[in-house]
């Protein structure tokens, strides 16, 4: 008997088919793939095939009797690592995903298409769905496809980052813009994409004097066009501390990194160190760009599980460990409901003491830190 589910090309039949685990041919997926334009595409559907009916036949299930709320399940299936796949209740937090967001999208697409192409016409009593409807999509059409998991069986990780760790973090950078543009996105909580919307000449007119313990900047509606920059909520206002503040300025005024020197002309605050590429000494950084820079600085640190999202995770944990309440906290992080604050909601009468409160808190602990 074989391990698990397979597939092989089929030169007579013009296409791939699947075979179970016992070595038997699924006939339906050959008469699938015989109906696709290239041997690169039969391929490509067999494997995301033979995935689907090996996660089938672990539920017991047919193809034709599979139900939409397996979909879920299916990516769970799929992230979990091989060897684990076959187990009950299995938790693979501190586990790296065994695929991507990408390739779990195109395996859903390809077994889609399977049941579009090949099964709802033949089996029309089948109710499985990939697509569900999006009531006021921005797109064209009003459905996308199922992609969530809301599968219990997965522990997700809390990704807030501690004081501690984040300092260990930041210690890891090469270059003192690196340093701060980490630091930033810790005590703002502001999204990635939201950081090219912020206008670099509001830092002129940073307040001095200890009777101005935040800086209140703005983010603009998507303010440039050149990234994909929404704020979800349209423009806000964030509050960091006026040391950070004062800090940004200077790294603004001072830095010798193509801004000046190149007369790299922008509005953005951080800037590229060198020319790669399109991207010219003193050009903008661009998305992935601060994605990889906190990503290299965190494995060199020890911890590879955290993203520079995460940061956005710490700020809110810190505001709600203040008990800042739920409505400042969103407009704070500029957040449309509650639902992603669920897990660190609290309560408070004196809000805006306790915003004060905890930026001023943060920036006494990296002091300590350092």
């Amino acid at each position: 008997m074989s391990e698990g589910f397979t597939y092989q090309k089929s030169e007579k039949y013009n296409g791939y088919i699947v075979y179970d685990n016992t070595l038997e041919p699924i006939i339906e997926t050959l008469d699938y793939t015989s109906t696709l334009d290239t041997w690169n595409s039969k391929k490509n559907a067999v494997i995301a095939l033979t995935l689907w009916f090996e996660f089938l036949e672990q539920k017991r299930l047919d193809f034709q009797d599979a139900e939409t709320e397996h979909i879920p399940e299916f990516r769970t299936w799929l992230k979990t690592p091989p060897e684990y796949r076959r187990r009950q209740n299995i938790k693979i937090m501190h586990k790296e995903p065994h695929i991507t967001n990408e390739t779990w999208m195109q395996y859903q697409s390809r077994v889609s298409k399977f049941y579009e192409q090949y099964v709802y016409p033949k089996f029309p009593n089948c109710n499985i769905t990939f697509k569900k409807s999006v009531p006021y999509s921005p797109y064209d059409n009003s459905e996308t496809f199922i992609f969530k998991s809301n599968v219990k069986i997965v522990s997700p990780l809390t990704k807030a980052i501690p004081v501690d760790t984040i300092l260990k973090i930041i210690a890891c950078c090469t270059n003192e813009r690196d340093k701060l543009l980490i630091e930033f996105f810790y005590k703002s909580g502001i999204r990635r994409g939201e950081l090219f919307n912020i206008d670099k000449e509001q830092f002129k007119h940073v307040p001095r004097g200890p009777s101005h313990p935040a800086f209140t900047m703005y983010i603009h509606d998507s303010f440039s066009p050149d990234e994909d920059k929404q704020t979800k909520t349209g423009g806000r206002e964030v509050s960091i501390s006026t040391s950070l503040a004062e800090r940004i300025s200077g790294y603004i005024d001072n830095t010798i990194d193509g801004r000046l020197t190149n007369k790299n002309e922008h509005h953005e605050i951080f800037t590229a160190l060198k020319t790669v590429g399109k991207t010219k000494k003193g050009d903008p950084l661009k998305g992935g760009t601060i994605y990889n820079i906190f990503k290299k600085a965190a494995k060199k640190a020890g911890f590879p599980r955290y993203t520079i999202h995460d940061c956005r995770h710490s700020f809110v944990t810190n505001m709600f460990s203040k008990k800042v309440g739920i409505k400042d906290a969103m407009d704070q992080t500029g957040h449309k409901n509650t639902k992603t604050l669920f897990g660190y909601r609290s309560k408070s009468d004196n809000v805006t003491d306790e915003v004060l409160s905890m930026i001023s808190e943060l920036d006494t602990q990296f002091k300590v830190g350092k």
